[in-house]
């Protein structure tokens, strides 16, 4: 018997039932219009929120590969959540939360206290530090800055404009922490204090951390606010009420083209590798949005949506 053969069969044979549940709004899938050029958009794609609230079929489910990357999350946010426990400062884990204006619902990962007592949120998330760029992007190294993922640090500004209200709890960060799946080793641990910035009438996210070397970074995330992260999701409860059948127009593309590749390699945007791949044979090897080509349920269905429609 081949045990992980079974093993993978298993994790994605469908259930022999079938249910549904009322579809709500998750943080995680959060996303913004750039606040001085709305077509470019931050965070998630609304397309595939709309599938999956108008109740489509997922072209693409989870692949063996993807539960054995959940799996490995899910371990990883459990030993963070006993750590806690042992040292004495964890309040709770798994809080259910939801915003019924918004439609929104999440829940997050563990609650602590700081050395003051102040309770912390804390929204545990892994990589893989193996992949070069990744680890460049996340820790900062080769002097780069170290960034978050915009659609985290979004989602954990979203606890922030609940959590804040001193009635439910005051909260005044929350500590974004990403694990290394692959154990590369300590220094590829990293965290971010993620706090709300109200300035010039709006709501900015502010991110504080450091690097390897402990030289400190502040700043805010460029073109993102709660009142553009807001709209978006009422955009997506109008697209909603206007049409299950249409979706809305797709925000990023499965594969770009030749100049758009050419001024992400010239910034930097593009790893070594995945470049001269796409240059040995840009048809074999296409690149577009990596959200599109390796994680989206419903990326075969956008596709055929946009060949029928002309969409790029």
């Amino acid at each position: 018997m081949n045990l992980f053969r079974k093993i993978e069969e298993h994790m994605v044979a469908p259930l022999p039932i079938k249910s549904s549940r009322a579809p709500s709004f998750y943080p995680s899938a959060a996303s913004c219009r750039d606040e001085d050029n709305p077509d470019k958009i931050h965070g998630a794609c609304m397309r595939q929120q709309w599938y999956r609230c108008a109740g489509f079929a997922e072209s693409n489910p989870n692949t063996a590969y993807s539960h054995y990357i959940f799996a490995a999350g899910n371990m990883w946010e459990d030993w963070l959540t006993e750590q806690c426990k042992e040292m004495g400062i964890w309040i709770a884990n798994s809080v259910k939360w939801t915003i019924p204006e918004y439609y929104i619902s999440g829940e997050i990962d563990i609650l602590i206290r700081d050395e003051e007592g102040e309770p912390i949120i804390v929204e545990n998330k892994t990589y893989n530090a193996s992949n070069y760029q990744a680890k460049k992007e996340i820790c900062g190294i080769a002097g780069a800055r170290p960034t978050p993922k915009v659609q985290n640090a979004m989602q954990a500004a979203l606890y922030l404009s609940y959590f804040s209200a001193p009635e439910r709890g005051g909260i005044k960060k929350v500590l974004l922490t990403y694990m290394d799946r692959s154990c590369t080793g300590p220094d590829s641990q990293q965290q971010f204090e993620i706090r709300l910035n109200p300035r010039d009438g709006k709501t900015y996210i502010n991110v504080y951390t450091t690097d390897s070397r402990g030289t400190p970074f502040s700043y805010d995330i460029e073109g993102v606010t709660m009142e553009g992260i807001f709209e978006r999701y009422n955009e997506l409860m109008e697209s909603l009420q206007e049409s299950t059948d249409n979706p809305p127009k797709a925000d990023f593309m499965h594969i770009y083209p030749a100049e758009t590749i050419e001024a992400m390699w010239a910034n930097g945007e593009i790893a070594k590798t995945k470049y001269e791949k796409y240059q040995s044979n840009p048809t074999k090897y296409p690149i577009g949005y990596w959200a599109c080509t390796a994680y989206c349920g419903y990326r075969d269905l956008c596709k055929n949506h946009k060949e029928l429609t002309g969409e790029a």
